[in-house]
């Protein structure tokens, strides 16, 4: 498939010092030193459960590759992982970059699920039962309280 983009040279243009902030809105890319603007791979969706992924093309610095990860149905929306770096992080530590660089909270199974589809990578042994695990009660909201799958004690979002 043929890719259109837009380069813009990474020292000479101004625009990048704020590109970060807009990386998520705009779905920048930056490869070898350059920022890129894929007109179609910046249509996909977000997802922390993608069905595909994208990676530089073997053969130039200005090309991507998208390739399905799993089988996708048609008609089924594609979905990559915008920060590919930090999939194996718990929800929190997915979610507030998003939030902060861009203007977006995911709302994908693993981030909408307390237990993150069991892997329980954002989850802590309750410290008053410590048999429970103790789980956010709205995992996508950074300030929710935490309470036991055990005991039902609750913690506030700073003392987790």
């Amino acid at each position: 498939m043929a890719v259109t983009f837009v380069t813009l040279p990474y020292k000479t243009n101004k625009l990048l010092s704020g590109m970060h902030r807009f990386k998520y809105i705009l779905n920048l890319f930056f490869l070898s030193g350059v920022c890129h603007i894929f007109r179609k791979t910046s249509l996909l969706s977000h997802s922390c459960c993608p069905n595909a992924a994208w990676s530089p093309h073997p053969a130039s610095d200005s090309r991507l590759v998208t390739r399905a990860s799993v089988r996708i149905r048609k008609g089924e929306e594609i979905k990559v992982s915008y920060d590919v770096g930090e999939i194996l992080y718990g929800t929190l530590r997915r979610l507030i970059p998003m939030e902060i660089t861009g203007l977006f909270t995911c709302s994908c199974p693993r981030c909408s699920d307390p237990t993150e589809l069991g892997t329980h990578l954002s989850t802590i042994i309750c410290p008053k039962c410590h048999i429970g695990y103790v789980l956010s009660q709205c995992p996508t909201d950074s300030f929710s309280d935490w309470e036991c799958d055990g005991c039902h004690y609750v913690m506030t979002d700073e003392a987790v």
